[in-house]
């Protein structure tokens, strides 16, 4: 099965201006012609146009880090899922921790998300966020339950699980870890019916990259701080072809 690389540039410095999406897509692309993995990067709302531009020759699919629970109406500020979609845009990011502490999103909210991304051909990233083992144990059930709720175990939705101490930290989780909780994170969606691929995401880099995959088993990763630099990305991406 293919790996998942996902990119999530946030609102860094890094891609301020729109010259950077170029000069990004410029030197990323000659670095991952012969990977066959499924490469996302997710760049802001502003961004989301000239990186389709970008990358529309190329197998790296564009994404957007955030869609509206609307489909449409008068709710300024907002992106739809169906925007997302007219703009090129191939997949979404949706429950980040970061949404959930800022913007006050819970379940119901991304269950809505999730639902109208499927409705327009949107690949779904489902994030699933702790903060301590003990609350992984405790929320992970009501999270996939909510999450899911009247979503058919057929669809193309990946689950991205991220504790938070780990996001941004440099403190990524170990080897072991992941692989413990990648295990009970399948385990939960198989006792719901789904075949979901599960990717790990907090402080990722190209020398601990290739031990979640390989030794711990997560069907890809979800990169914020390293996925800025190309390279850095890069070589994530080709983790497990050395």
């Amino acid at each position: 099965m293919k790996k998942w690389y996902i990119a999530n540039f946030k609102m860094s410095k890094e891609v301020e201006g729109e010259q950077s999406i170029v000069s990004y897509a410029e030197k990323f692309i000659p670095l991952v012609e012969d990977v066959e993995d499924n490469i996302i990067i997710c760049t802001p709302f502003i961004h989301l146009s000239e990186a389709v531009c970008q990358f529309l020759d190329s197998e790296v699919m564009v994404g957007a880090e955030n869609c509206a629970q609307w489909e449409a109406g008068a709710y300024t500020g907002e992106v739809s899922a169906t925007m997302l979609d007219k703009a090129g845009v191939k997949a979404v990011i949706l429950g980040h921790s970061e949404r959930r502490n800022y913007f006050g999103e819970n379940n119901e909210i991304v269950n809505k998300k999730v639902k109208l991304a499927l409705k327009n051909g949107l690949i779904p990233v489902v994030c699933l966020s702790f903060e301590s083992e003990e609350e992984f144990t405790n929320t992970l059930k009501d999270q996939l339950d909510e999450v899911l709720t009247d979503i058919d175990s057929g669809e193309n939705i990946l689950i991205a699980f991220e504790p938070t101490f780990a996001i941004g930290t440099g403190k990524a989780l170990g080897k072991e870890e992941v692989k413990e909780f990648t295990a009970k994170i399948k385990e939960k969606l198989k006792e719901k019916g789904f075949d979901l691929p599960v990717l790990y995401g907090g402080s990722v880099k190209p020398d601990n990259a290739k031990d979640f995959v390989d030794f711990a088993g997560a069907d890809g990763l979800l990169v914020g701080g390293a996925s800025l630099d190309p390279e850095k990305f890069a070589a994530i991406c080709k983790c497990t072809q050395a």
